[in-house]
Order: structure tokens, then C-alpha cells, then sequence
């Protein structure tokens, strides 16, 4: 996206002044970009959870917005897991209520603590792995981020390629010296945390496939049992938008390499324990819980999921509203059978939203669409059309606001 997260907070901050002035004079406003909104496929991406200070009259409406691009390429700029931002809801507009959420954590966790959710946070309810010695993969503070998702026990890239010089040999530059010492007292690694694309791919490729394909034990030779530790991997984007006319690979272009990599040598797929980031149903579930929570444990109505990129903000959100619709439908069936029974604290709609900024560019309809989301989740052109096309996020919010005022 082209708005950066300051000025999409600058942007939604003024929207909601105005709004609020027009409002105490019995004015209803909405927005003279309306007539650009249409019915179509929407797009999804990161969010930023938003709700109008009227309080009533939004009080069922909470607006899950942001851009996954902007929030990445802010990320980028900090030097943060690329897409950190993608998952789950970003920064927040407004704050909701007087009660902090400290389990909203990610990339941005010491700067904007309690009003940051990004693709990796629900690592933080994987509370089985948080004693487990994990390897991490990824740019920017990744070990700092580990510890506060909960992880106890963290091993970096850079450790590891230091107590085992002799594992990272594809850059002649900095091959190691024959006689170099091997760690001997090394922790063996227990699970594998791949939090955004890196940057040497060569170096993290050879290593993580050392690690899986040993049990942990990365001095020893390969073992070609079936067994393998488990993998948790957080944005699965296969590509992202910054300032380059064509968008760039993200970290689901470096899973499918690890993926190949891993199947050619063993025959065997890639299992994930648990993939994260949209458009993965436990990241929007996760993302509903913290609006929830800063809605002042309020029921949530509807939400409306902004991005750019339909392969996975499109399709998270529309696959989150099937999965809403499933949840009511069985409720509704409970509640038949036993009165009194089936009233659920989930949201009754997800919209998806798709913008032109990013990924994203209006173009002549064409009669094949390559599915290229990632490969364990089903390919389901349906889930690709978004209930709404807009400009930008500026219309999204325009959007939103003329539908609940």
C-alpha cells in the first residue's frame, strides 16, 4: 500500500473528528467518495481495529482495517519480520475502553504494546511449545519477539550457523577454516519457529533442513526416519507489495522453497504443527478474541478485514465468515434441541474488503485464475471474491462509517 500506518492513523483520527462534530449538530454524515464503493470480490489484508466514538450507534460494529502491505512495509522500516502486520488486527485507530490488553503482542510489542496484534501472536496460546528449545528463522528482534509471544528457550540463525561454522558453505566468502571448532554442549532444537522471509534464504534453507532432518541434533549426519519436528510458521504471503512496480516475494515464496527443498530430499511433505497469519482460521479467531477484549468483552457484530491481496486477505476473511456462518448455523441447532443453549460470543459476519493499492491492480477479467495460496489450504475460487472493491483504505473507512451511522 502506498499509506504508511502513521498517516492511515492520522487519516482514520480525522475521519472520526468529523464525523463526531457532524453528529452533535444531528447531521448524518457519509462520505461524497460513495459512489465509487460497488458490490464485488473484496480483498483482505492486515487490520486495524477501529470503532466510532458515538458508542451506540457503533456499539455492535467494529471495523478490523488496515493494510496488509502498509503495515508490512512500516515493518520493513523498523526492521521487523516482513508481514508481521498481516495476520491479525495492527494498529488501532482509537482506543476502545480503559482496559489493557497484554496479550496483544508481536513485532511492535515495546512501542505500541497494547494496541498491536500481528501474524504471530497466537503463538503465544501454543503454550505446550513455550518450554521447548525453538529455533527461529526471520529478520529484525525475532528472539526478542519469541520471548515475549512466551518462549523460554530461543535459538537464532546467526547462533546456530556460529556453534556450527561448518554448516553454511554456499558463500565461499565466509566458508569456515577447516580446523574450526563444533559446539559439543549445544541444546538440542525441539521445534522450529519461522516467523518471516530472511535475508541470506541459502544460509537459512541449508540449516533448517539440517535441523529437520536430524531430530535438532544439526553436528550429526541425516536421519531419513519419517519423524520430524514440528514446524509452527507464521505469513504465509506469497508475495507483497512495496515500492517496485510488480509486487516482491514474502515469506510463503521461502516456505514453498523449504517445502521442495524438504520433499526432494526425503520424498516426504512438509508438516506444519500450526500455520499463522491470514488466512489461516485460528489468526482471525485469535484477532476476533483481541477485539473482544478491547470492546470491553462485548460481542462483536461485524467485521470488516481491509487489504490488498486476495490470495490471502480475501480469502481469510470470506473463509472466517463461512466459518461464522458454520458456528451460528450449529448453534442455532443446539439451541432448538435445548432451550437456552447455543448463544456463542462470535461475531455474526466477516466482510472482506479489497483495495487497488497494493497487490491488487483492477484489470480485464480473465478466464483462468492460478490459486497460488499456500499448499494446505484448499483452492476454493469462491472464496476469492470479495463483498466490496474499493479505491483504498480512506474509502474503507468511508465505507464503514456511512453504513453505521
Amino acid at each position: 500500500m502506498s499509506h504508511g500506518s502513521t498517516s492511515l492513523r492520522r487519516l482514520a483520527a480525522a475521519r472520526w473528528a468529523a464525523l463526531t462534530s457532524l453528529s452533535s449538530c444531528g447531521a448524518r454524515a457519509c462520505s461524497t467518495r460513495s459512489g465509487q464503493w460497488r458490490a464485488a470480490p473484496t480483498l483482505c489484508s492486515s487490520s486495524t481495529t477501529c470503532r466510532h466514538p458515538l458508542g451506540a450507534r457503533l456499539a455492535s460494529c467494529w471495523t478490523w482495517m488496515a493494510c496488509l502491505c502498509a503495515a508490512a512495509q512500516s515493518s520493513r522500516r523498523h526492521g521487523e519480520p516482513s508481514g508481521s502486520c498481516s495476520t491479525a488486527a495492527a494498529t488501532s485507530c482509537y482506543p476502545l475502553c480503559s482496559s489493557p490488553t497484554p496479550q496483544i503482542v508481536g513485532p511492535n510489542a515495546k512501542r505500541n504494546s497494547c494496541r498491536h496484534c500481528s501474524a504471530c501472536s497466537p503463538l503465544q496460546t501454543l503454550t505446550n511449545f513455550h518450554d521447548k528449545c525453538v529455533l527461529v528463522s526471520g529478520q529484525g528482534p525475532i528472539t526478542d519477539i519469541a520471548h515475549s509471544l512466551g518462549f523460554k528457550k530461543v535459538v537464532s540463525m546467526d547462533q546456530l550457523r556460529e556453534q556450527y561454522p561448518l554448516l553454511d558453505m554456499v558463500d565461499h566468502s565466509r566458508m569456515p577454516r577447516a580446523d574450526s571448532e563444533v559446539a559439543h554442549k549445544f541444546p538440542q532444537i525441539e521445534a522450529v519457529l519461522l516467523f518471516g522471509e530472511p535475508v541470506r534464504w541459502e544460509t537459512n534453507l541449508q540449516l533448517l533442513v539440517d535441523v529437520l532432518l536430524t531430530n535438532g541434533r544439526p553436528s550429526a549426519a541425516y536421519d531419513w526416519s519419517p519423524a520430524q519436528l514440528p514446524v509452527l510458521a507464521c505469513n504465509m504471503d506469497l508475495l507483497w507489495m512495496a515500492e517496485a512496480p510488480s509486487p516482491r516475494f514474502g515469506h510463503g515464496m521461502f516456505l514453498l522453497c523449504l517445502e521442495s527443498a524438504y520433499k526432494k530430499l526425503t520424498g516426504r511433505e512438509l508438516s506444519y504443527r500450526a500455520l499463522l497469519g491470514k488466512p489461516s482460521l485460528l489468526t482471525y479467531r485469535f484477532a476476533e478474541h483481541a477485539l473482544m477484549r478491547r470492546n470491553c468483552h462485548h460481542k462483536v457484530q461485524t467485521i470488516y478485514a481491509v487489504g490488498d491481496n486476495p490470495m490471502t486477505d480475501v480469502y481469510g476473511a470470506n473463509l472466517y465468515n463461512r466459518y461464522l456462518s458454520e458456528q451460528h448455523s450449529a448453534a442455532a441447532e443446539t439451541a432448538a434441541r435445548e432451550p437456552g443453549e447455543g448463544e456463542l460470543a462470535f461475531a455474526a459476519r466477516c466482510r472482506s474488503v479489497l483495495v487497488c493499492t497494493g497487490v491488487y491492480k483492477p484489470a480485464p477479467a480473465r478466464e483462468n485464475i492460478f490459486l497460488h495460496g499456500h499448499r494446505d489450504m484448499s483452492a476454493e475460487a469462491g472464496l476469492l471474491e470479495p463483498a466490496y472493491v474499493l479505491e483504498d483504505v480512506e474509502a474503507a473507512v468511508d465505507l464503514v462509517l456511512c453504513r453505521h451511522l
